[in-house]
Parts: structure tokens; sequence; C-alpha cells
């Protein structure tokens, strides 16, 4: 009698299930695709601290643009961008990236230090590409001008 359920072998193969399954839920997230492009990361704690560390250092290189009424949408902008970016780093920021979590103990949220935050600019400038940037930018002033003109209604 043949297995109609094989059970996965593998973390890559549950992974490939679970995209069957949840690829249509997870459009344009691309969080299955995200994990499996960091094979390196033995636990999902691990691939969760890296990728809130990614997140919080985006958030902290807008916030330094002091974009203002703009800012948490040119956030909401850039998540997505730098999450599918990163599905295909260079093997070289992929090696960047996973250094910046390296030996961390697992729980706890890796502290974002200057230095990584650093780090994670540099990376950030050679990952997003100038539409992306431009796609940031215009998400910000769109959020600015909508709030100016509320102010010519209210």
């Amino acid at each position: 009698m043949s297995n109609l359920n094989p059970i996965p072998q593998s973390v890559a193969d549950i992974l490939d299930v679970e995209a069957e399954v949840t690829e249509p839920m997870l459009a344009g997230v691309g969080q299955v695709g995200w994990m499996k492009t960091w094979p390196q990361l033995s636990t999902y704690s691990h691939y969760s601290q890296l990728k809130s560390l990614v997140l919080r250092g985006l958030a902290a290189v807008l916030k330094d643009c002091d974009l203002g009424a703009g800012y948490d949408v040119a956030l909401d902008c850039a998540k997505p961008l730098i999450m599918e970016r990163l599905t295909q780093p260079s093997a070289d920021v992929q090696n960047r990236l996973l250094k910046l979590v390296e030996e961390e103990p697992l729980g706890p949220r890796v502290e974002l230090t200057e230095e990584r935050l650093t780090q994670l600019k540099v990376i950030f400038k050679e990952t997003l590409l100038s539409e992306d940037w431009q796609a940031i930018a215009k998400a910000a002033a769109a959020e600015v001008q909508h709030q100016v003109l509320d102010l010519m209604v209210a």
C-alpha cells in the first residue's frame, strides 16, 4: 500500500509543503521564501531574531530621515520591499546579516546597537533598489501632502 501523505523528512520539505498550502494566504509577504533563504538559521527563533533586527533597523533608518507624518506610511511601504529583496540576497549580504545575530542567546531580541545599525544601513543601501527608495519617498510625501490638504478642508 502506498503512502498517500508522506511525512516530510527535512525542514526544506516541510517549508515546501507549507508553501503549497499557505502561499495564497501569504501573497506579498514572502515569509516562507524568506525562511528558505536562511537555512543557516537552525530554529524559527533564530529566524525571528534576524527578521526583527532587520525590521527594527529599517524603522530606525527611516526615523533618522525625520519624515514626520510620512514615517508610518514610509515604513509600511519599506517593510515588504526589504523582505522581498532579502529573499535572494548576495552571499556577501547574507553572511554580513548572519554575523549580526551570530552567537546571540536564543530568546531575547538582539540589541540594535550603533554598530549593528551602521552595518544595516550599508546593507539596506546595497539591497534596496533605486525604485524601492523612490516608492518609499513617494509614500511618505503623499501622506504629508494628504495631511496638509486635510487642513484646508477642516
